[in-house]
């Protein structure tokens, strides 16, 4: 074997084992519109789900201004929060939410 020979095959393995395939544009087209379609089948199902914990907000924050209200009345001689509350002999300084907010912010 000559040495162009010897040459010759030693830039033959270099070049085999240096090389590495890499994506065409139509592959990567491919991936992005099947990407793009899975977006688009799992939107629906992310808004319900978005609308579905508003919902859990919703009814917790309903709860609570019912077990605020039940304590109110507990303090109160089982009586309602009256649409308006006197306070210092001024009708009319604090409403029904300002009554309760007392009884959710408290610890």
């Amino acid at each position: 074997m000559t040495y162009f020979e010897t040459k010759r095959q030693n830039m033959l393995k270099i070049t085999r084992t240096s090389y590495k395939p890499a994506f065409t544009l139509v592959e990567l087209l491919v991936v992005i519109s099947i990407i793009a379609l899975l977006l688009a089948i799992l939107m629906p199902s992310l808004q319900k789900s978005r609308e579905q914990a508003r919902n859990i907000v919703c009814v917790s924050n309903l709860k609570q201004m019912g077990v605020a209200t039940r304590f109110y009345s507990g303090d109160n001689n089982n009586h309602i929060i009256p649409n308006r509350v006197t306070r210092d002999g001024v009708w009319g300084s604090k409403n029904w939410f300002d009554v309760i907010n007392e009884y959710i912010d408290s610890p």
